[in-house]
């Protein structure tokens, strides 16, 4: 597996360590890749930031009166201040959402008893209790704009998994059978429930730690319509 610390008890770190994946002897715990979005807000604060000590220099430091909107009076202060407030407010947005991107990176956690999928509900899901592990995609839009959602999901196991299988199985879908939260129709209908957002791209590091702690349970890759390919570690 790609992305590895190796720790045995009563010796150090034997491999180098990687941002995907951290490995212990009692748990394995899966890292998703930094978004597109993380880096574009990040790219946008460093532009805020050095526009705005532009504007400072250029402002220099001659004295000027500003006009205080709360206290509705004018008040002296120097020429660099005023752009430098504007910065300090244009910067936090992005800022706010980069540290927030970045703090939700792992996405969850196996171990001897079963997985952690790192959502808010945080709920452990023993392997006993787990017919498969799904990789799939989420329809979404923002700002009107279509795309997908990278996810890996929980399908419970029981008669009711069994048989939705089964019937999913004897249809042809298409990427049009989507329901209206964006699931699609050959997945279970309550597998958002249990899911949470992780690139495809890991999909072979988590094949690899569910193959440690439960060999039985596969990792199928389900993003298209006539997928259902188990995932190899």
């Amino acid at each position: 597996m790609t992305g590895v610390i190796a720790a045995d008890a009563g010796r150090g770190d034997t491999g180098r360590m990687e941002r995907t994946v951290n490995r212990t002897p009692d748990r394995v715990v899966i890292r998703d890749r930094i978004p597109l979005s993380a880096w574009l807000w990040a790219a946008a604060g460093i532009v805020i930031v050095g526009v705005t000590v532009l504007a400072m220099i250029a402002a220099g430091g001659d004295d000027v009166m500003v006009r205080d909107r709360y206290a509705v009076w004018e008040r002296e202060t120097w020429a660099w201040t005023v752009p430098l407030y504007a910065g300090v407010a244009a910067v936090g947005y992005p800022l706010v959402f980069v540290i927030f991107r970045f703090r939700r990176l792992i996405a969850l956690v196996c171990d001897r008893d079963g997985i952690v999928l790192r959502d808010r509900s945080r709920r452990r899901v023993r392997w006993t209790e787990i017919d498969r592990l799904v990789v799939w995609r989420r329809r979404t839009r923002r700002l009107g704009v279509p795309g997908w959602a990278p996810q890996v999901g929980v399908v419970l196991a029981g008669d009711r998994a069994r048989n939705f299988q089964r019937e999913a199985a004897g249809r042809t879908w298409s990427a049009a059978d989507l329901r209206p939260n964006g699931v699609p129709e050959w997945l279970p209908g309550g597998i958002q429930k249990h899911s949470v957002r992780l690139s495809p791209a890991r999909a072979k590091d988590l094949a690899a730690a569910v193959a440690r702690y439960a060999p039985s349970v596969p990792v199928i890759d389900a993003r298209d319509p006539g997928g259902g390919e188990r995932v190899a570690p």
